[in-house]
């Protein structure tokens, strides 16, 4: 964020303003990035991924440390509708496990399937673990840590593990055996 040091009207993204305060300066782009992620995040909501990629790429232009999770949250989950496993996955890596983010669940998940996809068991076994670890007493949704156990299951498989891959399915199952997730873990148990 660039200061303004002269008391002569200026142009900032389009906008003409007299000499601003810092902090008023640092709100009104805080504003703007919340106002660039809606729009994103509305883009995203009618499957234009293309667009909202742009949109939050400049979000992240105007980002203050605080709001760069999100903005990485949503470039990654852009670039993964848009079938580009690699960056996605990057942006996801810049985004701590932390309850207090509103797609916390959708991270989880998210960030999970793809270090399955791209073979990284092991990355997804902590990344999955930790998650499981924090919520086995149930303080989360249940639907994410039944994908977490479900997404642990393909992870332990490919490092060859299968009779945790077996419990990992189990407990996905155990959560709720009446949910699509649990029809598709029993499918997968029957074939190991």
């Amino acid at each position: 964020v660039k200061e303004s040091h002269t008391s002569e009207p200026s142009a900032v993204g389009g906008v003409r303003a007299a000499e601003v305060d810092t902090d008023e300066e640092l709100e009104w782009i805080a504003s703007e990035t919340e106002e660039l992620i809606e729009t994103g995040k509305s883009l995203l909501a009618q499957d234009k991924y293309q667009e909202a990629l742009a949109v939050f790429e400049e979000a992240f232009d105007f980002a203050d440390l605080d709001e760069e999770p999100t903005v990485y949250f949503y470039l990654g989950y852009t670039l993964d509708a848009l079938g580009k496993t690699g960056p996605a996955l990057k942006n996801l890596n810049e985004v701590d496990q932390d309850s207090g983010y509103e797609f916390y669940h959708d991270l989880v998940v998210l960030r999970g399937k793809l270090l399955v996809e791209t073979y990284d068991y092991e990355g997804a076994l902590d990344w999955l673990g930790r998650y499981q670890k924090a919520n086995a007493s149930g303080g989360s949704s249940k639907d994410t840590l039944q994908t977490a156990y479900l997404l642990s299951s393909f992870a332990f498989s490919g490092v060859g593990d299968i009779p945790k891959a077996k419990e990992a399915l189990n407990n996905s199952i155990k959560i709720n055996p009446s949910s699509d997730t649990a029809s598709a873990a029993k499918k997968l148990l029957n074939q190991l």
